[in-house]
């Protein structure tokens, strides 16, 4: 019988534990687990939301087209009051990905319309109102070229809170509609062919506050509020099909709703958000994906909504503003086996447990120093360093802490402790052997989030508000945080960094989202984290990084990851725990000690980004 290395040229190496530096398709032995392994790529397994970077105008009922790369939204509101100059929208935004820019306004203002486009230099809105009394529903139509807005032909009835959809700007659908003479809710469907609208097939159900998503020839119409006069029905589940002559009911949503937004193909396409009526009623967060039979659930939007525009597809959606409370925020989706994701695994633990450890380096080469052991709550100076499989104890501190600030960018040779429980200004620099002494802090605190390197260093908040920048031998007093907290999460250097979480410093001791940019000078707010929360460990810095665990307020397992823009969830921890260390990048990161409750840890997890072991089936 052949065997692997006839086959192959090589033979299969041997290893007590996972080789490092693992690359795509090497195979090896585990000698301890006495099995053969490989590894492969670790993709997501279903769609998932990420906030994105938001409108310029936060508002409702606005309309638009798209890609997730190449988008448009204009119109909508934030009244009352509403009209033209007042909470009925004409401004429009462009969007190429990353951020949105002010455009050409529209002709007339308008608000719950609808609209379609392929691009942000291609786009079509129509319908809507200018303010809500039945005189003011629109049939105007206006084309976007990239530069400019031209008013087209009018659609043939008048009317708000329809469904539209299409793939350009010469080719629509607008289906269904509150509107008409008299204005009632309608059935009818009119189709776009780049210079005039045509009334084609009704729905075989009225209906309108629907969603939208296909092509002129292959479309689907879902929810909405469905019929009229006392039977009509305030968030429906009914789907219907359009195969270019007639529509058809098909399967129906998971959850019946009303004033949600779609996008993709008759074939691929989803709907977020939206407004379930219960009881009781609620806005809605939830994500289903259709796939030309069948709804299924998928990754909730992070941001409840109703009222909000979507572009893009089932791989890549884009979901604009909303309400309520007229909202800014946009999350983009990423459909299933699109991202590589991560996954935590257990690794050696420290010969020391503890919590509110100190730690910096990467996640084959790092040291975790200071801390808690609880019982029986000691403070300790004891350090370790890390080498990708073991621990072994180095010299202490020369001050025992806890709930300290340190150098999360740092390395196992490089390190730097400073502030911390029982207060102090007390700084400490590791060089490999032994801590030293140097400059101390301004100001003395506690509960203080520290990122940067031994040379460039950010201390941030705690039990003061101030935040100072280390240039290697003194430290100096910059710009404050915009929200005061405690115990945030600190990622980046002294000139670019993030905080984000945290708790308020003063009762009623709220959970802060907040989530903090840092550009040498000033902070700016910038997207939230989806869940807040403090005592988390954090990894990466200021354009990819990470946090796990914490407590939000009791001890989690929950990692959220952001890309420079945005916070997404991604795989949890094995544990619950808060108050870890934390070192690494967001692909290869440590989660290091930390409290499980009722007693500290020494226990480590190790996030692997974008690969997953398997074991061979030798059977």
């Amino acid at each position: 019988m052949a065997d692997y290395k006839s086959i192959h040229g090589v033979r299969v190496v041997g290893y007590t534990a996972d080789p490092d530096n693992i690359i795509e398709g090497q195979i090896w032995y585990d000698g301890t687990a006495k099995t053969v392994q490989y590894e492969i790529p670790n993709k997501n397994t279903a769609g998932t939301w990420r906030t994105a970077n938001s409108i310029n105008t936060a508002r409702g009922g606005l309309q638009g087209g798209g890609i997730q790369t190449s988008a448009i939204v204009a119109g909508g509101g934030d009244g009352p009051p509403w009209g033209a100059g007042a909470g009925t929208k004409q401004n429009a935004e462009t969007y190429n990905g990353t951020t949105w820019t002010e455009v050409a306004d529209l002709g007339s203002a308008r608000y719950d319309g609808d609209g379609t486009g392929s691009s942000n230099t291609a786009a079509i809105v129509f319908a809507g109102f200018l303010s809500p009394g039945p005189t003011e529903y629109q049939t105007q139509t206006e084309v976007w070229d990239g530069s400019s807005w031209t008013e087209v032909s009018d659609l043939n009835t008048r009317g708000k809170s329809g469904g539209g959809c299409g793939n350009s700007s010469t080719a629509a659908l607008y289906v269904g509609r509150y509107g008409g003479s008299p204005d009632v809710a309608q059935k009818n469907v009119e189709q776009w062919n780049g210079s005039s609208w045509t009334e084609i097939a009704d729905l075989n159900l009225i209906n309108y506050t629907n969603a939208a998503f296909g092509t002129t020839t292959a479309a689907i119409s879902c929810g909405g509020i469905a019929g009229v006069g006392p039977t009509y029905d305030e968030g429906t589940a009914n789907t219907e099909s359009w195969n270019g002559t007639t529509w058809t009911e098909v399967n129906d949503l998971n959850l019946r709703r009303r004033n949600m937004d779609g996008a993709g193909i008759q074939t691929s396409g989803l709907i977020a958000g939206g407004y379930h009526p219960g009881p009781p009623g609620a806005v809605n967060d939830q994500t289903e994906l259709f796939n030309g039979t069948s709804w299924t659930e998928v990754g909730d939007l992070g941001t409840a909504r109703y009222n909000s525009c979507g572009a893009g597809t089932t791989t890549a959606a884009l979901m604009t503003g909303g309400g309520p409370g007229y909202i800014g925020v946009a999350e983009e989706f990423a459909g299933a086996l699109t991202l590589d994701v991560g996954a935590w695994a257990t690794g050696n633990a420290m010969n020391t447990g503890r919590y509110s450890v100190g730690a910096t380096g990467t996640s084959t080469s790092a040291i975790a120093f200071g801390g808690r052991v609880s019982p029986p709550n000691a403070i300790i100076d004891n350090a370790e360093t890390y080498n990708g499989t073991s621990w072994t104890e180095v010299a202490d501190l020369g001050t025992a802490r806890f709930q300290f600030g340190s150098s999360s960018s740092g390395s196992a040779t490089a390190a730097l402790a400073f502030g911390g429980n029982p207060s102090t200004a007390n700084a400490e620099t590791w060089g490999g052997s032994s801590w030293t002494e140097g400059a101390n802090l301004n100001t003395a605190r506690t509960s203080i989030a520290g990122c940067g390197t031994t040379t460039a260093a950010l201390a941030v908040n705690g039990s003061s508000n101030a935040t100072e920048t280390w240039d290697g031998s003194s430290w100096t007093e910059v710009a404050d945080i915009n929200t005061a907290r405690l115990a945030g999460t600190a990622l980046g250097g002294s000139s670019n960094a993030i905080m984000a979480g945290g708790e308020q410093p003063a009762s009623p001791y709220a959970l802060y989202a907040q989530t903090e940019s840092w550009n040498g000078s000033a902070w700016t707010e910038v997207n939230d984290l989806n869940t807040a929360g403090h005592v988390a460990g954090g990894a990466g810095d200021q354009s990819s990084g990470m946090i796990f665990g914490g407590s939000r307020p009791g001890r989690i397992a929950l990692t959220e990851d952001w890309n420079g823009t945005g916070w997404s969830e991604v795989a949890d921890l094995n544990a619950a725990v808060n108050h870890s260390g934390g070192a690494g990048t967001a692909t290869a990161a440590l989660s290091i000690g930390g409290d499980l409750g009722p007693a500290s840890t020494g226990n480590i997890e190790k996030w692997s980004f974008g690969k997953t072991t398997k074991t061979v089936d030798t059977d």
